[in-house]
């Protein structure tokens, strides 16, 4: 898979590059040309997110941030340009770069403050950094407020709400 996912990466490279030379000579292949140029940002897009999450490449997370970003600035869909914010902080929470994929999440919640994936998401990764930081009590007091604020928001019904509860509790007695 790894193989495959690493080719899908180098084509889309590629066809972006091609389009970046290409020179539309009337309006009909302008058109043309934006639409093809729009379909290879989102492609090599869906090929870093596969190559990251399922090709077990975990060192192109740069490469990764440049194609998604580049993908925002060209999705005008709300929910696709959302469910691409979760993608790429996924991407970077699996690659241990959690201080990364945290400001995915709040990039989220700035459009979205009540979004109980983002918050619970925020809050499980401030765990996580808290953790790595030396027991940071400051870090888990932010996360205790998201998850806080998740389990206020999300219905009960929501996969992530007991563990919620359950680090809430965790962290209050015992930081």
């Amino acid at each position: 898979l790894k193989n495959d996912t690493q080719k899908a990466v180098e084509i889309s490279d590629k066809v972006l590059e091609m389009l970046k030379t290409a020179t539309p000579k009337d309006e009909q292949q302008k058109i043309d040309y934006e639409a093809q140029r729009i379909l290879a940002v989102k492609n090599r897009k869906d090929a870093y997110f596969l190559l990251t999450k399922y090709g077990g490449e975990r060192t192109k997370s740069k490469e990764a941030v440049g194609a998604y970003e580049e993908y925002f600035v060209i999705e005008t869909v709300p929910a696709d340009k959302l469910k691409g914010r979760f993608e790429l902080a996924e991407i970077l929470i699996g690659m241990g770069q959690d201080e990364l994929g945290l400001a995915e999440y709040e990039k989220i919640l700035v459009e979205s403050p009540d979004n109980p994936d983002a918050l619970a998401n925020a809050g499980f990764a401030l765990v996580n950094i808290g953790f790595n930081n030396n027991e940071n009590k400051e870090k888990f007091q932010l996360a205790s407020n998201y998850l806080q604020r998740f389990v206020d928001v999300a219905p009960d019904t929501h996969k992530d709400k007991a563990a919620a509860k359950e680090t809430i509790e965790t962290l209050k007695s015992s930081y």
